[in-house]
């Protein structure tokens, strides 16, 4: 029974080093983090977009306005943060 938690947890931490799992997680981190802060506003998923450049995802939303804005969203390995939300800031 460990030899099989032992194998899970080794493919999981060599999944985390794939583009397809990391592309995953943080589709998934924005999905969660949009739905906590922002369950309020309509708004709808339009693609995630990696930015070499910054070593980050970005995460485009699109309003009831049509308006659309994208969050940044950093990780070398698990876990994924939310770093720019433009819907958050100071006014």
């Amino acid at each position: 029974m460990n030899k099989k938690y032992l194998l899970l947890a080794a493919l999981f931490i060599a999944l985390q080093f794939t583009a397809f799992f990391r592309e995953a997680e943080a589709r998934f981190t924005a999905t969660i983090y949009m739905t906590i802060k922002h369950s309020d506003k309509q708004l709808d998923y339009q693609g995630l977009q990696y930015e070499p450049h910054f070593d980050q995802y970005m995460v485009t939303y699109q309003d009831e306005n049509g308006n659309t804005f994208s969050i940044a969203i950093f990780s070398k390995q698990l876990p994924f943060v939310v770093i720019y939300d433009p819907l958050d800031q100071p006014v």
